[in-house]
C-alpha cells in the first residue's frame, strides 16, 4: 500500500478517492453478515452494527484485513495518541433522514476522536455523502469542552460560524476512505429518494486522556 500523509492536525480531514485497499464483494459479503447479525445489530442506533471487541474480527477476514491497513496508515502517520473504539457497519437510506437534527446538520462531536470512513457503495450527492470543511481541528476543542451533559437534546454542538457554502461534499466511488478528526466540522448529507444509499465502515478510535503530568506540564510550561 502506498504511502500517504494524512495531514489531519492542521486540515482535519483527508479524502483519499482510489480504491487504496482494493475492496471486493468479499468484504461486501461480510458487511451483510455483519449487519443483520443480531450480536451487533442490537445496539440502539437505526441501520447500523457495530463491533465493539476487536477479537470478534478474526471471524471476519477480510473486514480484519481492512482494519489492519487502516493500522498501518496510522502508524505511518505517527498517529499515536489514539487507542481503538469500536466499528460501526451503517446503510443511511432516506426514511431516516431529518434534515434539522444530527447529524444532518453542521456539528462536532461531544467526544473527540479519530474515525476513518469508507464508502463500501458509489456516494453520489444524492446519497447523503459526508460534507467537511478543511480547518485546524483544534479551533473548536474549548467549544467541545465546554458542552454540557445535555448536550446533545439542545444540539448545542451544532457549528454556527461556518457558512454552508464553506463544506465540500465528499462523493466517491466504492472504496473512497476519509479520515478525520471529529472536532472538524462535518455533517452528513442529503439522501434524496428512496434510491438513495450510502453504505459504509467507519473505525472509531478515541484521543487518549492526557496524564495528570502531561496536565501539570503543560499548565507550568
Amino acid at each position: 500500500m502506498e504511502e500517504i500523509n494524512l495531514s489531519i492536525k492542521t486540515e482535519g480531514y483527508r479524502k483519499i478517492d482510489n480504491n487504496i485497499f482494493n475492496l471486493d464483494n468479499k468484504i461486501l459479503n461480510e458487511f451483510e453478515l455483519i449487519y443483520n447479525e443480531k450480536k451487533y445489530s442490537n445496539n440502539g442506533h437505526e441501520n447500523t452494527s457495530i463491533i465493539n471487541n476487536i477479537n470478534d474480527l478474526k471471524n471476519f477476514p477480510y473486514v480484519n484485513k481492512l482494519f489492519r491497513k487502516i493500522l498501518d496508515l496510522v502508524k505511518y502517520n505517527k498517529i499515536s495518541n489514539i487507542e481503538f473504539e469500536d466499528i460501526w457497519f451503517v446503510k443511511s437510506v432516506e426514511s431516516i433522514y431529518e434534515p434539522k437534527k444530527l447529524p444532518y446538520v453542521p456539528h462536532i462531536d461531544k467526544v473527540r476522536k479519530f474515525k476513518a470512513m469508507i464508502y463500501l457503495n458509489n456516494v453520489t450527492l444524492d446519497d447523503g455523502p459526508l460534507y467537511m470543511t478543511k480547518i485546524n481541528p483544534n479551533l473548536y476543542e474549548d467549544f467541545r469542552k465546554n458542552l454540557k451533559p445535555d448536550y446533545k437534546i439542545k444540539q448545542e454542538n451544532v457549528v454556527k460560524n461556518i457558512n454552508l457554502s464553506s463544506y465540500k461534499p465528499l462523493i466517491g466511488k466504492l472504496g473512497t476512505t476519509i479520515f478525520f478528526d471529529t472536532n472538524t466540522p462535518h455533517f452528513a448529507g442529503k439522501l434524496s429518494s428512496e434510491k438513495s444509499l450510502r453504505k459504509i465502515i467507519r473505525i472509531n478510535f478515541k484521543f487518549k486522556k492526557k496524564s495528570l503530568l502531561e496536565r501539570l506540564k503543560k499548565k507550568l510550561f
